[in-house]
């Protein structure tokens, strides 16, 4: 146990050195927090103030060892987990935005465009909405009255008309009122993002 905590005590020197290297290139402007978790209670733009805190971590670790108690399987457990999740960040550290960095991902010169086009196929005007929605509501009347219709004739005892007929009218029926409560949301959303 004692050379498995002397490693982890050297692994985090070395992770010591890295964070101050990484911390020493960082800009003002990067006031952002590395880890967004429970692992680690520091929510800083250094990566150093994560270090100190997993060596806090591993002097309790190495204190509950000694006096044989059972969180310290729990601590070891939390240790390792922090210690990879240093790791990954050193090795991803060239993904966020070092001094000299593009602040601006390499995109192709149709990228653009294809978002913008995107963009405006889902942003429908409001007005090009509510003709949908009238529309909608004109296909639900038309199936409210062919509806009505055959329910008329089914009750009257006529030959043509069947039960099967009836239900398949309801379930376009449903289908149409579906349609139009989705299109009504799209519209309330729409209306609420011009608003903001």
């Amino acid at each position: 146990m004692k050379d498995l905590l002397a490693a982890l005590e050297q692994q985090l020197k070395q992770l010591t050195q890295q964070a101050k290297v990484i911390d020493g290139k960082q800009s003002s402007w990067q006031q952002k927090a590395w880890f967004d978790s429970d692992l680690f209670q520091s929510h800083s733009p250094f990566l150093t103030d994560y270090v100190l805190e997993a060596e806090a971590m591993l002097k309790r670790l190495k204190a509950s060892s000694e006096q044989r108690t059972g969180s310290a399987q729990a601590l070891a457990a939390k240790l390792s987990a922090q210690i990879q999740a240093l790791s990954r960040a050193f090795q991803t550290k060239d993904l966020r935005y070092l001094p000299g960095k593009s602040k601006k991902r390499p995109t192709s010169p149709n990228a653009s465009e294809q978002a913008q086009a995107m963009v405006g196929q889902l942003r429908r005007s409001t007005q090009e909405l509510y003709q949908q929605l009238s529309e909608y509501q004109g296909y639900e009347r038309r199936l409210l009255d062919m509806l009505e219709l055959e329910q008329r004739q089914l009750s009257g005892g006529s030959a043509d008309t069947s039960a099967d007929r009836v239900l398949a009218i309801h379930a376009r029926l449903g289908r149409c009122r579906k349609a139009i409560s989705e299109l009504e949301v799209e519209i309330q959303w729409s209306e609420q993002n011009r608003r903001g």
